[in-house]
């Protein structure tokens, strides 16, 4: 029956990796964790891969070129880290990083990719081919990112919504219509008094 079949499910993914895909307008991100296993800690502080392929004509690969790959690929930056979260935007991905196992509370915000409109976060316009770090968030403990086509949005674990890169439509939710280079706390909600737990980034708009 139905309990037997879960039973039986669980048994073949318990010592299997799992994954956590998201994908751009023409390329995959893919983080692979240590064995799924039965959460214990031996498992938790194991290093989580993450692979990338398609297209690469911006950097958005994180391969250190501007080549297409066309199978999943390790992100080499990456190799002795752990990934914890990845989005892909159009032409650029964002990604979450802690240390080595000994070092899990060192936390990174990376991008790379297109450049353009300052979706990177990084203060300028310029296109990056590897991973490089988002220095507003250094050490900052972030709860979610996700990535429209052009933009980001970056949710810390004490509810604070920060945004950067086009705006040409307000997405960005800084009440004006100007691109930011680099992250920007959407002050509006703030006042508000909310907290922010998710977001998400659609073409030229956000929720």
């Amino acid at each position: 029956g139905r309990v037997a079949w879960v039973a039986a499910c669980r048994g073949l993914t318990q010592n299997m990796p799992s994954a956590v895909v998201s994908a751009g307008a023409g390329h995959t991100a893919c983080f692979l964790s240590a064995l799924a296993g039965d959460g214990s800690d031996a498992n938790a502080n194991q290093s989580v891969s993450l692979y990338t392929w398609g297209q690469g004509e911006d950097g958005q690969l994180g391969h250190g070129d501007s080549e297409d790959v066309s199978r999943p690929r390790e992100v080499t930056e990456f190799a002795d880290a752990n990934v914890q979260m990845v989005c892909c935007g159009a032409h650029h991905t964002i990604a979450v990083v802690t240390g080595a196992p000994d070092q899990s509370q060192v936390r990174e915000v990376y991008a790379w990719g297109w450049g353009d409109f300052g979706r990177l976060g990084t203060g300028d316009h310029f296109d990056r081919t590897s991973p490089a770090i988002v220095p507003l968030f250094s050490g900052v403990a972030i709860q979610h990112v996700a990535c429209g086509d052009s933009h980001c949005l970056v949710v810390t674990v004490t509810g604070q919504l920060y945004t950067f890169g086009r705006n040409q439509n307000g997405q960005l939710g800084l009440g004006d219509t100007d691109d930011r280079l680099a992250p920007c706390l959407v002050k509006s909600l703030l006042d508000k008094n909310e907290t922010v737990n998710a977001a998400a980034g659609g073409g030229g708009h956000s929720a």
